[in-house]
């Protein structure tokens, strides 16, 4: 397929968001791409892994907390925020 969705699987934990990308993409019609994701520290391992599994790639949202507070991985004062750290181990754990 030539064709790219582009899925947001905004407060979906990995398998729901798994099945909404499937669903998306009508089962391998069209290729995935999330160019949104951002769940809980706890989560990103898991998700990462997923997100490797069903889509073609991925981008975290959001750099920093000047774009949304508390969502960043860096905050307003420019300080690694603990997602940072996390994201960095959960894209080594599956590369």
């Amino acid at each position: 397929p030539s064709q790219i969705v582009d899925v947001h699987p905004y407060d979906k934990d990995a398998e729901e968001a798994r099945t909404l990308i499937r669903v998306s993409t009508m089962e391998g019609r069209y290729r995935p791409m999330v160019l949104e994701w951002n769940r809980p520290i706890e989560e990103m391992i898991g998700f990462q892994q997923m997100l490797e599994q069903e889509t073609i790639g991925s981008a975290w949202f959001c750099w920093d907390d000047r774009m949304v507070t508390d969502m960043g991985l860096i905050d307003a004062d420019g300080a690694r925020r603990p997602h940072f750290w996390a994201l960095k181990a959960a894209l080594q754990d599956v590369a």
